[in-house]
């Protein structure tokens, strides 16, 4: 009787299923160790379920001192009559038993090649489990009461909620950042910076310094006895002064202009670069540019010899004239000529694609004939069509301020090489000159307002402009007067080209040769109106169709014939 009892067993008993509560017994002789089972709710534990002794007919390796993990098996969730309030039939609920043969060894159990952790105490409720500090760090991926009470959808909802907020927070912050005035002062900076000599190698530069030779010229843009009259300055700029000159050209007498460089690496460097960008425009000849005659060395200063426009800039024009509807047409359509022109390459491979960077009204010039030609090429880039990058390395924003596209302002366009961005900066700059041009014809007003500067009346700092053009993205206010009604299908084509062509987003904006072609037609179109009307012709039931914009014939008939 001693021996039997010597090498009996003790071991925790309880039963989850029959009510049995936990307690110490003696296994009957003969008992092999003791054992202990639980349930695991997708490798979590989820409850334990018994306690007791194990008979020696279980054929089980249990000669450890530790309730060691022996069998494991997977059990359907439809087939467990309490799963409804633990899991959906997705589940993975699994059954564990573990066995030992120590003393009390099952109040401790191991669940191998689980989450559980190395070592659980038994438990015999969920408040035991959730109350004992030992058992927390022991287990450390034990469920939680969210996960156990919330459908998985709810969290779902609730992981796009935070990312929802944290976004919303991350885009406040960065609109705090660029309206910051110490981030618009590194704008300014960035702005008014340009390149030094001491930043630019020689094979950065965009095109190599020549001085054009009179053999390069036709011989309609060859001048002689060049006379530069030093005390007649017709205008003064940041790289730059241009005097008044005289010459010849096959006898007849010119008026010129004679443009230097200021004395700076800059202003020399802006200097030779117009000369390359002359050399590469003058194998194509375009009536919209302005008309360049070589260089010369008068009185030790080397300069560039161009055209006079007898009319001043289209700046200075429009601050003194207002213009009819035919003649505002026709600028419209000088200007993106122009533009056009320049972007475009001649496959003939003579011209490439050039980027002006400082498109404003002050750089077109206004002939005797009211006719438009562009000017002043000293920050232009030549495009590499090849590879989509420019010549230049080195490049800062240039352009005047009010002109200065979005994206070059607040610095995401990338200008060392996108040059298709660099054109597209140039379109929406000539979409203020465009405006300008329409503001001051009398067609589209009672009484044209006095010519003013793209956003001149509602900024007066760059933070201002900064704020108003990329925050806010505001664009200038064309102000038609209600009482004017006429010509309103060529007011509406005009006005919608140029909130096109002015876009934020300058993947969105319209072409310069897009532009231009409109322009065209609606020139054609006026024209053929007012050749109609000369000649008697019925133009009282015909509309003009203008990229889906109908021009009402019966509004300008009055208009024209005023023209006309």
């Amino acid at each position: 009787m001693v021996d039997n009892m010597r090498n009996s067993t003790k071991c925790w008993s309880f039963s989850k299923n029959n009510g049995r509560e936990k307690e110490l017994v003696d296994c009957p002789v003969g008992v092999g160790g003791c054992t202990a089972s639980w349930q695991e709710l997708n490798g979590r534990l989820k409850e334990f379920t018994y306690q007791g002794c194990l008979r020696r007919h279980y054929s089980y390796n249990c000669s450890s001192d530790y309730c060691r993990t022996i069998r494991s098996a997977r059990l359907s969730p439809s087939n467990y009559k309490e799963n409804a309030k633990y899991a959906s039939p997705t589940d993975d609920v699994t059954v564990k038993i573990c066995c030992c043969t120590k003393d009390g060894c099952n109040d401790f159990v191991t669940s191998q090649n689980t989450r559980l952790g190395r070592k659980m105490r038994f438990m015999t409720s969920q408040t035991e489990m959730t109350s004992q500090i030992e058992i927390s760090s022991l287990m450390p991926t034990r469920m939680t009461s969210f996960e156990t009470s919330y459908p998985t959808w709810m969290n779902a909802v609730t992981y796009c909620v935070i990312i929802t907020s944290l976004f919303a927070i991350f885009a406040y912050l960065l609109r705090k950042v660029l309206t910051s005035q110490t981030f618009q002062d590194k704008l300014c900076h960035h702005i008014r910076q340009n390149i030094t000599l001491d930043e630019v190698k020689e094979d950065t530069t965009p095109l190599a310094e020549s001085v054009t030779l009179e053999s390069n010229l036709s011989e309609d843009n060859v001048v002689c006895d060049v006379i530069v009259d030093f005390e007649d300055v017709i205008g003064k700029g940041k790289f730059g002064i241009v005097y008044k000159a005289k010459g010849k050209n096959q006898n007849c007498a010119l008026d010129l202009c004679f443009k230097i460089a200021l004395d700076s690496a800059d202003s020399r460097r802006c200097h030779d670069n117009e000369i390359n960008i002359h050399e590469f425009l003058r194998m194509r000849c375009d009536d919209r540019i302005v008309t360049y005659y070589g260089t010369r060395i008068v009185d030790g200063k080397n300069g560039i010899i161009l055209q006079y426009s007898t009319k001043d800039n289209l700046r200075n024009f429009l601050d003194q004239n207002t213009i009819g509807l035919k003649k505002c047409i026709n600028m419209l359509c000088d200007v993106t000529s122009a533009v056009a022109f320049m972007h475009e390459m001649n496959y003939d491979g003579d011209k490439p694609r050039i980027a002006h960077r400082d498109i404003c009204s002050s750089n077109f010039l206004v002939n005797q004939d009211l006719t438009l030609v562009l000017t002043d090429f000293g920050v232009s880039m030549v495009i590499d069509d090849v590879t989509g990058n420019t010549y230049a390395e080195h490049l800062t924003a240039e352009g005047a301020p009010y002109y200065v596209a979005p994206e070059v302002l607040d610095l995401s366009i990338n200008l060392r090489h996108h040059g298709e961005a660099l054109t597209q900066a140039d379109v929406y700059s000539t979409s203020l000159v465009l405006w300008e041009i329409v503001t001051q014809c009398d067609d589209f007003y009672v009484k044209p307002p006095p010519h003013s500067l793209p956003y001149q009346h509602d900024v007066t700092t760059i933070h201002d402009l900064i704020n108003h053009v990329v925050v806010r993205k505001k664009r200038p206010d064309f102000r038609f007067d209600l009482k004017s009604l006429g010509s309103r299908g060529t007011r509406d084509v005009i006005t919608n080209t140029i909130i096109e062509c002015w876009d934020s987003d300058e993947e969105c904006r319209l072409s310069a040769s897009c532009a231009r072609d409109r322009m065209i037609l609606l020139g054609k179109a006026l024209d053929d109106v007012i050749s109609d009307n000369l000649t008697g012709g019925d133009v009282t039931n015909n509309d003009v169709a203008i990229d889906d914009v109908v021009i009402s014939i019966d509004d300008t008939v009055g208009l024209i014939e005023t023209v006309v």
